[in-house]
């Protein structure tokens, strides 16, 4: 067994990005120590996130994003290993957790667990985009899971990711397990483009596959990092763990988008654009014919690039997350409050006739183009800072005096709208020296 394999420490965040970019990444399984103290989240936020999880899991219609074990069987009934208000905290809920399922022990993921909570959001996001711009590369998606558990082996058993993996360590100790693909490459059902796929072998870590494994010992602010295209599974050191597991996938999939694009439209068409044929008249040829015209016809639509211009706009500002948190509670902004852009990373636009169609951090708006708003998007994504009252003062100052109170009012729920999507945040006045270099360089 390789025992810990440990990157070298670093002292600054920029060295820390500089090396793992230089020496780490799509190569070999790593522990890193980061040089900042919450690398995701923190306990009291996996708390609070845990609790809306469970009241999003009561809503109808909703996509199950939870999975629960006690010991290797999986659970049907959910919400009775989730945590609940009366635990208080985290620690409350393992405890309750380790007294009722002392004899399996008990295993607890969450998916897509970024939407869950806004600090683990704006991390997430800030780690993906610090990750991006130091390999230059645009990766192809992204997702975030909990994982509480005491179970000494890992529920999921020995399996492989379709994602380069960032395991980061709340609480508790963990070891991770693992072998290169080559290693497993010969058992079934496994095929070679299982590589870059993800795949399960099951419960099948015996002493002989343990005794080859790597090996990566965490603890508590800890990030352990492996490539897509390693086996492993996880073992608990000593007592409950809670970790968030970052996943990463490397390129995009553009025809991903086209298809999303096509099928929203699709839906939208009642009847396709020829009769369909009669396969015992017109023969193979003449159906794969209509095939082709059928799909030439769906493509040419021209609603089917506005489609993919909008899917890709929701993907980039979403930092591919298929899942992004709610639209923020409802805050007026008064003419004394300044606030700021969050980037182009997570905010695009576009303005297609009389209206601005806009993604901020995965959430679509449309606004009217008005050119204060329209100028106001070209600030947002250059991360400007911006007095509300100068905004409005700007923005109605060529309006007809009667009106200007009305543009105002309106202009003013606007803002807060953006405010609500994440566009904009709420920051400290500037103070004077940075103010006088801004309006130097303007």
């Amino acid at each position: 067994m390789t025992r810990r394999v440990l990157a070298a420490e670093r002292s600054t965040v920029s060295d820390f990005w500089d090396d793992f970019a230089t020496h780490h990444w799509g190569r070999r399984p790593v522990v890193l120590r980061p040089p900042f103290p919450v690398s995701l989240g923190t306990m009291d936020e996996v708390f609070a996130g845990c609790l809306e999880a469970g009241r999003r899991i009561e809503k109808p219609r909703r996509v199950q994003r939870v999975r629960a074990f006690v010991g290797l069987d999986e659970l049907h009934d959910v919400p009775q290993l989730l945590p609940r208000a009366s635990d208080r905290d985290m620690d409350g809920y393992v405890q309750r957790m380790c007294q009722a399922h002392a004899d399996g022990g008990f295993g607890l993921m969450i998916m897509q667990f970024q939407s869950s909570h806004e600090a683990i959001w704006r991390r997430t996001t800030g780690f993906l985009a610090e990750l991006e711009r130091r390999l230059g590369i645009q990766p192809g998606g992204a997702a975030l899971d909990l994982f509480t558990m005491n179970q000494h082996r890992g529920f999921t058993g020995v399996h492989k990711d379709s994602q380069d993996v960032f395991t980061c360590v709340v609480s508790g100790r963990k070891r991770m397990l693992l072998w290169p693909f080559e290693r497993l490459a010969d058992r079934p059902p496994v095929k070679p483009t299982d590589r870059l796929r993800s795949a399960r072998l099951g419960q099948i870590c015996d002493d002989e596959l343990r005794a080859e494994a790597i090996v990566l010992d965490a603890e508590p602010g800890d990030i352990m990092y492996w490539p897509c295209d390693y086996w492993h599974i996880s073992e608990v050191i000593g007592g409950p763990v809670t970790t968030l597991g970052l996943g990463v996938i490397r390129t995009g999939d553009m025809v991903g988008f086209l298809q999303a694009a096509t099928a929203s439209l699709h839906r939208e068409l009642t009847t396709p654009p020829a009769p369909v044929p009669d396969v015992a008249q017109v023969g193979l040829d003449g159906t794969l014919a209509w095939l082709r015209r059928t799909i030439d016809a769906a493509v040419a639509d021209p609603r089917v690039e506005t489609r993919m211009e909008d899917k890709f706009m929701h993907w980039l500002t979403s930092h591919g997350f298929d899942e992004v948190p709610a639209l923020a509670p409802s805050a007026s902004l008064a003419d004394d409050d300044w606030i700021a852009g969050c980037g182009s990373r997570l905010f695009v636009w576009r303005q297609r006739g009389g209206q601005l169609v806009i993604s901020s951090h995965g959430k679509p708006l449309e606004l009217p183009a008005h050119p204060a708003l329209v100028d106001l998007c070209a600030r947002i994504g250059e991360a400007a800072t911006i007095r509300v009252g100068a905004f409005l003062d700007d923005a109605t100052g060529s309006a007809p005096p009667a009106d200007r109170d009305a543009v105002r009012v309106k202009l003013r729920g606007l803002l807060g709208l953006l405010a609500r999507a994440r566009a904009v945040a709420a920051v400290a006045a500037p103070d004077e020296t940075s103010l006088d270099q801004r309006s130097r360089a303007a």
